[in-house]
Parts: C-alpha cells; sequence; structure tokens
C-alpha cells in the first residue's frame, strides 16, 4: 500500500546523535512496513520565542535532516518524476516543508533559498503572530495577511511551492485562497463541524482548498478530533475523513498526522507503523478499494504529479 502523510515534525527530534533509522519518536525508518511505501512530508518549524533567529533555526534543522536522510534508505523529492521511480520502486520518500513564515525573517528572496533547498510546502504561520499574517491559536480570526504575507503567497506561487493554510488565521485563509494562484493546502487540520476547535476548518473553507485543486491532511491530534481528546481514537480519524468525503473530497482527503509534532495520539495509533489501522477501519465500513488508496495516498501522489512543475 503506498502511504503518504502531509505533515510530519521529525527534524526537529533528529538533533545530535538521534537519527531517523530508529529512535523514540512517532515516526522512524524502522517503524516503516516492508509491504508498503511511505511518501512524509517533513516540516521544520520554528518557536520565535525559543529561538532569536527564526530563519537560522530552520535552515539548520534541514541542512541536518537532509544530513541525516543520506544514512537511509529514504529519498528527498523535489518533482514528480523522482516520485514516480521511488513508489514503483518501492522507495520511501522524504518531503521537505517550512513550518512558520518567521523562517523568512522578513526577506521574500528566501522563499527562492528555501526553495533551491528543497522545501516544496510552506506553511504560513505556525502558533504565534509572524511577519505573514496571524496564527489562529491567537484568536485573532479576524486579523489579515500584511502586505508582505501577500507578496509571499506570490512568490511561493512563483516558485511552485505549495502554500499550507493549517494555523492560519480565517481572515488570513481566504486571503491565500483570493491571492493564490495555485493549488492550497491544509496539511494537518480537522472539520470544524465535528470538532469545533480554532485550529479546525469549516466546511466552506475545504470547499475553498478542492476547488483550488489542494489537499486537505487529517490530523492525529486528539484534541483536533474530538472534544473529550481522551476519547479520540481510530474511528475518530475515520469521522473527519467522512465528514470531508461528504463534500465531494474524494480528491482532496489525505492524511497529515502530524507526528512528533504532539505529545500524545489518539488510542490505537502509537506512530507511523499503525497508519495501516485507518485503511482497515475504512475497509469494514465497506469504502471500495480505489477509495481508500486515495485517502491513504494517492491523492497526495496525483496532487505532486500536478502542482510539482
Amino acid at each position: 500500500m503506498l502511504i503518504c502523510d502531509l505533515h510530519c515534525d521529525l527534524p526537529d527530534k533528529v538533533i545530535g546523535d538521534v537519527e531517523i533509522d530508529s529512535n523514540n519518536a512517532h515516526w522512524s525508518e524502522d517503524r516503516l512496513k516492508k509491504e508498503n511505501t511511505y511518501v512524509q512530508v517533513f516540516a521544520s518549524y520554528v518557536d520565535k520565542y525559543a529561538h532569536d533567529d527564526p530563519f537560522d533555526r530552520v535552515n539548520s534543522l534541514i541542512l541536518n535532516f537532509k544530513e541525516k536522510l543520506k544514512k537511509t534508505d529514504i529519498g528527498i523529492v523535489t518533482d514528480y518524476e523522482t516520485l514516480k521511480r521511488n513508489i514503483a520502486g518501492g522507495k520511501n520518500s522524504a518531503i521537505l516543508a517550512v513550518e512558520g513564515g518567521e523562517a523568512l525573517g522578513g526577506k521574500l528572496e528566501r522563499v527562492k533559498y528555501f526553495y533551491d533547498l528543497g522545501v516544496r510546502f510552506f506553511t504560513i504561520t505556525w502558533n504565534h503572530k509572524n511577519q505573514l499574517g496571524q496564527s489562529s491559536s491567537e484568536s485573532c480570526e479576524n486579523a489579515h495577511l500584511t502586505e508582505l504575507g501577500i507578496q509571499v503567497i506570490k512568490q511561493l506561487n512563483k516558485y511552485t511551492i505549495t502554500p499550507d493554510v493549517s494555523h492560519l488565521s480565517e481572515a488570513g485563509f481566504w486571503d491565500v485562497i483570493e491571492t493564490s494562484t495555485k493549488p492550497v493546502a491544509a496539511t494537518h487540520s480537522n472539520s470544524k463541524k465535528l470538532c469545533n476547535v480554532r485550529r479546525n476548518i469549516t466546511d466552506e473553507q475545504f470547499l475553498a482548498i478542492k476547488e483550488s485543486g489542494g489537499l486537505v491532511g487529517i490530523s492525529f491530534v486528539p484534541a483536533f478530533l474530538e472534544k473529550d481528546e481522551t476519547k479520540a481514537n481510530v474511528v475518530s480519524i475515520i469521522r473527519h475523513i467522512e465528514h470531508f468525503m461528504s463534500l465531494d473530497g474524494e480528491q482532496t482527503v489525505a492524511l497529515g498526522g502530524d507526528f512528533d509534532g504532539i505529545s500524545t495520539l489518539p488510542f490505537g495509533i502509537s506512530g507511523v507503523n499503525d497508519v495501516d489501522k485507518i485503511a482497515d477501519e475504512l475497509a469494514k465500513i465497506n469504502y471500495q478499494d480505489e477509495i481508500i488508496a486515495k485517502i491513504m495516498g494517492k491523492n497526495i501522489e496525483n496532487y505532486i504529479k500536478n502542482a510539482f512543475l
């Protein structure tokens, strides 16, 4: 089975002598099942309150992660042809992302720098306001993108880096939709209708992403799955998948677990080794194999085919 996921924060965990091939994180190479082929988007994020120079922090995370990948059998993907070869050969793949526009340090030209480094997804904000816009986590849903934020979206389009609207304020979200001429993704966000928290998205937002040709990755964060996060389990993930599928999301719904960006996981999910339980659960409720394949990975593969030009 092809298993693709839009968001994992492993780069922050493999510092020093911690390696990608084997570790105590949610995601490691030795957790990957040999019968599956995996494609993972790895995000390098920065907390601006923990690091004086966000650009330096994210840059060092990416450079370190690329060096660590050389010790594995996982290949970095920046274009569809490479991904196609990897999938055909059963080779696991990594795609690089930046999480948090403060990583640009206010410099528009750094969009190209990150593109040249291999970055293909860019989350506009993390949990705090930055030079581009306002995070949904800070109760400022009416805060729009800044002028620099608008210019960054245009630069992301120019270099075929996907704008990621997870974490972004709702007004900022609509600014991205209005500005972007390329598909938009919410790499790790769930349904606000099912779990009404600021980090999730409305049906209208989902439909706008769908209309753009983008993707929505279902997050495994318990607090984004259930009002009572202690009750979150694999069925909770399925509920959010089914809701977005009911909005004609067959080409749009994907996975975006947020492994290694969270301290707790839904019951039944201990790490990347358990992700195929989602496919098993979908089969139990009579989803066709073709649809399961799309949700588990094919939608992301098809997106990369069309977007990584």
